[in-house]
């Protein structure tokens, strides 16, 4: 129950955050961020959004969890999407101009901050930007809360599942039978992983009863672990999904902390 009341007061804090710091930064695309903390430290805090219930706008993720946390912080806005609340900051059909303009904010907030390293973070759909754009940082760790790995299966999953998501598949994929942009949408993060060498830390936060652990992050951990990455786990035990918002704050406060800490 505590964990709950802390998430409600995690969204009326992040609401009013939104509506006093939201900007714009214009790319290929018009993307939404908020800049909050100091306006230079050496660590730039990155936090991706994920979903939302069906109906449900897009919204800002935990960023109550670090307001204590003293060091620059971007937090990243994904509302694309067929429905507006997300798109893996992917365009359509796996175009990469949201990526784009998201490295370019990035890039721009750390040399505002004369910031040296860049932490990513995200839970679910965050997790799987924050692994995309952490791993491919030679200079950048990465905090996830169960993330999705194998996009395209997740895609179709969702598509066919009764209370799914059924407008990411046909966003991610208008040719929802075309099996080589499934495999491409699988392939993503992997290949990430393996163009890239870091000696940064991977740190996951998961829970083995979920369907995530078995579809997505066992996989996960194993093409880390494969590419030389040092991975970091903390494994919880709830059976739902949705319930890692509940779990994860309280690892990446604490991830956070430590990392500070040791600097």
């Amino acid at each position: 129950m505590r964990k709950k009341i802390k998430k409600i007061y995690g969204y009326l804090y992040a609401k009013a955050a939104k509506a006093r710091y939201e900007r714009h930064f214009t790319g290929d695309v018009d993307l939404k961020y908020l800049k909050m903390g100091p306006a230079q430290g050496d660590t730039l805090i990155v936090v991706f959004s994920s979903f939302t219930r069906q109906g449900v706008a897009a919204r800002y993720n935990y960023v109550r969890t670090l307001k204590d946390i003293n060091t620059p912080k971007l937090f990243v806005l994904d509302d694309f999407g067929l429905d507006g609340r997300g798109s893996y900051h992917l365009g359509q059909d796996g175009g990469d101009e949201i990526y784009r303009t998201t490295c370019d904010l990035i890039a721009q907030a750390k040399a505002d901050a004369h910031a040296t390293n860049v932490i990513y973070c995200g839970s679910s759909k965050g997790g799987w930007v924050a692994l995309r754009c952490g791993v491919a940082d030679p200079n950048g760790t990465v905090i996830a809360g169960s993330p999705q790995y194998l996009l395209g299966n997740y895609a179709v999953e969702e598509y066919e599942k009764e209370n799914g998501n059924k407008l990411l598949l046909p966003y991610l994929s208008s040719n929802l039978n075309e099996e080589s942009r499934i495999r491409w949408l699988n392939g993503l993060l992997r290949r990430e992983i393996e163009r890239h060498t870091s000696v940064n830390p991977v740190y996951l936060c998961y829970s083995t009863e979920e369907h995530t652990y078995g579809d997505h992050i066992q996989f996960l951990l194993s093409d880390l672990r494969a590419a030389g990455r040092k991975v970091s786990t903390r494994e919880e035990s709830f059976s739902n999904h949705g319930d890692i918002a509940l779990y994860f704050p309280g690892f990446l406060h604490s991830t956070i902390m430590k990392m500070m800490v040791s600097e």
